[in-house]
């Protein structure tokens, strides 16, 4: 592995949390056949607030 000091990172470590699944993620879970990941993960994030 080769570490790109020029790469592009975040401005602090916060940035790193997950708030929830993107818009399109719905979409992403239809297209393969598994909406019950995209119900679990909506509803995950719902009780993390």
């Amino acid at each position: 592995a080769t570490l790109d000091l020029s790469a592009p990172v975040m401005d602090n470590v916060d940035q790193l949390c997950w708030v929830g699944p993107q818009k399109h993620f719905e979409q992403i879970c239809t297209h393969l056949d598994a909406p019950r990941i995209a119900q679990r993960a909506f509803a995950l994030a719902k009780r993390r607030g």
